[in-house]
């Protein structure tokens, strides 16, 4: 049996190097990451067979008979053809690996998180002999991490090698530009999603009021990649599965939340949470309290895109490693910053688009949660701006009724008004940054309109409502 997932994607990847013996020359490193005797010495019998067979034409390198008693030489003597049979090859027979990136950078976060966790133990225990002190033993714990981390080549790119790779990302832009695969955002926000390019290496900040519509946003990106044929893992802290789907087919469909919560169903829903034909589609994860590096990881098992909503309600775990030694502490803007870091790498080293979803701070000048590292950190920051009404007032619906009739809506104290705006408050790799973009905030079906793009009917000419009339919509 199989005891966990590192277990698992251990045996994942020696197994998959027996099968596909190529692995051991592309993936060399792998063997430094691993942790299991008999993940380390399935893959120091495969790389035996290589070397013995390199002047033969027959290298069969997943002989469970011939892998077991070379295993048995390197150190693992419960190693039996059975065993290897059963147990290793049959997961890598399983689950195939196309991309064994994914898989091997997990087991080195998960290996340099074994080193760091030793040596962070170490240096514990060299406080309390008395032999450093808290700022050396920080010190010390970044040169280590620095020394166990390394980078992997294709990271780096080399001068000779920049103007070809400039010339082909150029050729590449210029394919995507022409059948129309550039990433934007939703065609329902058409000023917005003209204006302003996602770029699928970058981290992109929505941040709002408290019901001022950052959710919908952040579904409808997640659903213009998908109609796109990309992955997306929409990352849930504030709402179940169930809720998400909920609102996700109100707002599609019209259809009443509530009546969506008794069961209420019809096949095109069905049609819309499945599966393109392209192959894109939106996965649901309730995060939970699981870390965010397990997010990521999980993000990279699927090259998708992720959707994190909402940042403050996620755990960022390892970060707060030295928290435990006193005297060495990270404050709520130091976990934040290297939360966004990490969510930035995963962006640019994967080529997937991370999305952040969050409130205001209180004090709004300062940046959401309070920090301004989320503004800074980002790549591109969608900020939506709806007021609060101190009194009550009526506003104009930006479309009429299925009579043609325009409708006129009273909006209570306290309550948003839905005329707002989106503001690009930055866009680093576009012109957008500083521009505003005119939308309605409907409430009622959980979507946007944007102000642009539909008429506003006989404006002169209004339905005469009194306060608290009942209004039906379409």
């Amino acid at each position: 049996m199989i005891e966990n997932t590192s277990q698992m994607h251990e045996y994942q990847v020696a197994s998959m190097a027996a099968l596909e013996s190529k692995i051991i020359d592309e993936w060399p490193e792998a063997l430094t990451y691993l942790a299991y005797p008999e993940a380390k010495a399935l893959w120091a019998a495969v790389s035996k067979i290589k070397e013995l067979g390199q002047d033969s034409k027959n290298k069969k390198t997943d002989d469970p008979l011939l892998l077991a008693s070379l295993m048995v030489k390197n150190g693992y003597p419960e190693a039996t053809p059975e065993f290897v049979s059963d147990k290793l090859l049959v997961v890598g027979r399983m689950f195939p690996a196309t991309n064994m990136a994914p898989i091997v950078g997990y087991l080195k976060e998960m290996y340099e998180r074994r080193e760091g966790d030793k040596y962070l133990a170490t240096l514990q225990q060299q406080i309390k002999n008395g032999k450093i002190d808290f700022a050396e033993a920080e010190r010390l714990f970044s040169n280590r991490r620095t020394e166990i981390a390394g980078v992997r080549r294709e990271y780096i790119l080399n001068a000779e090698d920049a103007a070809e790779f400039g010339r082909m990302t150029a050729m590449y832009r210029r394919q995507m530009a022409s059948d129309n695969s550039v990433p934007r955002l939703p065609h329902a926000l058409r000023k917005l999603q003209t204006e302003v390019e996602l770029e699928l290496d970058t981290l992109v900040l929505i941040t709002g009021p408290t019901g001022g519509g950052k959710t919908i946003l952040s579904e409808m990106i997640a659903e213009q990649l998908m109609d796109g044929g990309e992955n997306v893992l929409y990352v849930l802290t504030e709402l179940t599965k169930p809720q998400a789907i909920w609102r996700r087919l109100a707002r599609k469909f019209d259809t009443p939340y509530s009546k969506l919560r008794l069961g209420y169903w019809e096949h095109r829903f069905g049609e819309e949470l499945a599966k393109r034909p392209n192959g894109g589609h939106i996965d649901y994860f309730e995060a939970n309290g699981v870390p965010l590096d397990q997010i990521l990881n999980e993000g990279r098992r699927r090259r998708a895109h992720i959707i994190l909503d909402y940042w403050d309600m996620l755990t960022l775990g390892s970060l707060k490693a030295l928290q435990s030694m006193k005297g060495i502490t990270m404050n709520k803007g130091d976990m934040i910053g290297a939360g966004l870091a990490d969510a930035k790498g995963y962006a640019q080293h994967e080529k997937r688009l991370v999305v952040v979803v969050q409130q205001y701070g209180k004090d709004e000048s300062a940046g959401p949660m309070d920090s301004a590292r989320f503004k800074h950190r980002s790549n591109l920051y969608l900020k939506i701006d709806l007021e609060e009404c101190s009194t009550g007032k009526y506003v104009y619906h930006p479309e009429c009724d299925k009579n043609g009739d325009v409708v006129r809506l009273w909006i209570k104290p306290g309550k948003l008004d839905p005329n707002g705006k989106i503001v690009s408050a930055k866009d680093t790799f576009g012109g957008s940054a500083g521009n505003s973009y005119a939308v309605f905030m409907d409430g009622e079906h959980f979507r946007f309109i944007d102000m642009d793009t539909v008429s506003m009917g006989t404006v002169d000419n209004p339905t005469v409502l009194k306060a608290g009339d009942q209004i039906s919509w379409r």
